[in-house]
């Protein structure tokens, strides 16, 4: 196995980590979805996969609005603002 195949494979199981914790709902889910999206984004401009690079930036921004909101829900609010 080459060392680009392993690493997609690493990369693969982080983002199936990934997703099983979003869809358990917790509330840093986002975080590490975020965090992921870095060695992704690393690893898709070493092996030049621009649609994969530009995938990476795309969900970084998903997860970078998500993280106040799941943070919200979790305090009980919506975008971590309180409410009167």
């Amino acid at each position: 196995m080459t060392l680009p195949s392993a690493l997609s494979f690493g990369l693969l199981i982080l983002t199936l980590i990934e997703r099983e914790l979003t869809a358990r709902r917790l509330w840093w889910a986002p975080i590490a979805g975020l965090l992921i999206q870095l060695p992704w984004l690393a690893f898709s401009i070493w092996q030049e996969l621009w649609g994969i690079a530009a995938l990476s930036v795309i969900l970084g921004v998903i997860y970078a609005r998500a993280i106040p909101k799941w943070r919200g829900e979790r305090k009980g609010t919506e975008d971590g603002e309180t409410t009167d």
